[in-house]
């Protein structure tokens, strides 16, 4: 099945080059009438500036993943446009709370005051984002508009902490993947940096 699919939607498997192109074709007898687009070729372009590069030069016609620092140098090369619109992706960090320190409900809340997230968005997402209360996006079913995002508020960040008992800062682990989610290795850094004015030393790893 890996190798050679086989479906029923509106495009026909034609051809997959490992690393290189994935080529379909128009199903002519598809249930809902043959697509408009007879030929369509995927190509995993994984470097940020080479597919903005092939998008202004003519040699793709449509790419995903724009960088916010990208969107100005398309717009102004005159040939495309940028479409966003607010999406149900979510950036988040799991917690093992079962154990150490972040097992207190105090040091998880602290975390969250000593984070800056309009200033995050502002600066490695250009506003393209929101701040979000919970798990689930305002875009899904179950959103609770009653659950506000918490404020930036670095002294209350302290404060928690000496409640919990960390009243000379703690160390923990800080993970994060790099190009799996946008400016995903740029945003742990800056967590990084704004957990430790809180009080809070993060040992930074990027897998």
């Amino acid at each position: 099945m890996g190798l050679n699919p086989v479906g029923t939607g509106p495009y026909k498997f034609v051809e997959w080059v490992k690393d290189d192109r994935v080529v379909l074709e128009a199903n002519d007898v598809y249930w809902r009438g043959a697509p408009k687009i007879k030929k369509v070729i995927w190509r995993p372009i994984p470097d940020n500036f080479a597919r903005v590069a092939a998008l202004t030069r003519g040699e793709a016609q449509l790419i995903t993943k724009v960088i916010p620092d990208h969107v100005s140098q398309i717009e102004k090369a005159g040939c495309c446009r940028v479409e966003h619109i607010l999406t149900n992706l979510n950036t988040v960090y799991l917690i093992n709370a079962q154990k150490g320190p972040l097992a207190n409900t105090k040091v998880r809340q602290a975390l969250n005051y000593a984070i800056d997230k309009n200033k995050i968005i502002k600066e490695l997402f250009n506003g393209y984002a929101i701040p979000i209360g919970s798990g689930i996006p305002n875009t899904d079913f179950g959103f609770n508009p009653a659950i506000k995002p918490y404020p930036y508020d670095p002294a209350m960040a302290k404060k928690l902490l000496a409640e919990a008992g960390f009243a000379n800062g703690l160390e923990i682990d800080l993970q994060s993947g790099n190009g799996i989610h946008l400016n995903d290795k740029q945003l742990t850094e800056a967590v990084a940096g704004m957990v430790a004015e809180g009080g809070v030393t993060a040992e930074v790893g990027i897998l």
